[in-house]
């Protein structure tokens, strides 16, 4: 008799608040087909003090292991795929993975950054946009496309002295040659503590590794509307 009054209760729940049963709806969706991951929506506290438009649309998307022990793990670039073709919740995700780059230049000591490969709709997900040249657009992140680089407000002053000719420079970035075409605003180091953007397309395949098992990477997605507490 107890379970028969706990099942009324939920239920009764879910339907008073509809916009919660569509993001759980949505949650079961994303882990059917998908043994070995239950996916999880963490709207996380800390996003919330940022000053973005409507942080409280803002949301991690993770998974958890769907063994006894439910770890918390990272998200793979095959979850992702499948997650943004298939979500209908979210204006739009975002993959990113953080790395260590060098940046070096001909007749320049070379500089270490951290910095993330990163969808290159980033910005328009927190509103934001640079200080200085362009943001990224779609053709960055399609095979073949010029490599392309976002450095932060601090890059751009300790290593190019706030020089506006930054644009369009070509450095060299660990093994390959993006050039700048932005500047982000002042203490705008997101996600992570990242100094430069460079877009997915550009992570080599041993970095970008397709097994699904292999959640290396990190997703954010902004929400059609407010409603989650």
């Amino acid at each position: 008799m107890a379970l028969w009054q706990d099942i009324r209760f939920a239920a009764r729940l879910l339907i008073k608040d509809r916009w919660f049963t569509m993001v759980a709806a949505t949650a079961l969706a994303l882990g059917l087909g998908v043994n070995t991951a239950v996916f999880t929506f963490v709207n996380a506290v800390l996003i919330r003090g940022l000053p973005f438009d409507n942080p409280d649309r803002i949301m991690w998307v993770g998974s958890r292991n769907g063994n006894a022990n439910g770890r918390e793990e990272g998200v793979s670039f095959t979850d992702f795929e499948d997650w943004r073709d298939q979500q209908r919740t979210f204006q739009g995700l975002v993959l990113w993975g953080g790395f260590a780059f060098t940046i070096s230049e001909a007749g320049r000591e070379p500089d270490r950054f951290t910095g993330i490969y990163v969808s290159t709709n980033v910005f328009k997900m927190i509103g934001e946009q640079p200080v200085l040249g362009r943001d990224f657009l779609p053709e960055d992140e399609q095979p073949g496309a010029p490599p392309v680089l976002m450095i932060s407000h601090n890059v751009w002053q300790s290593r190019y002295g706030s020089d506006p000719n930054v644009l369009g420079r070509t450095v060299t970035l660990n093994a390959f040659a993006p050039t700048i075409i932005g500047v982000m605003p002042p203490d705008l180091q997101f996600p992570g503590d990242a100094n430069l953007w460079v877009p997915l397309v550009h992570m080599s395949s041993g970095v970008k590794p397709l097994t699904r098992d292999a959640r290396n990477f990190s997703v954010f997605g902004r929400l059609t509307r407010s409603g989650v507490g």
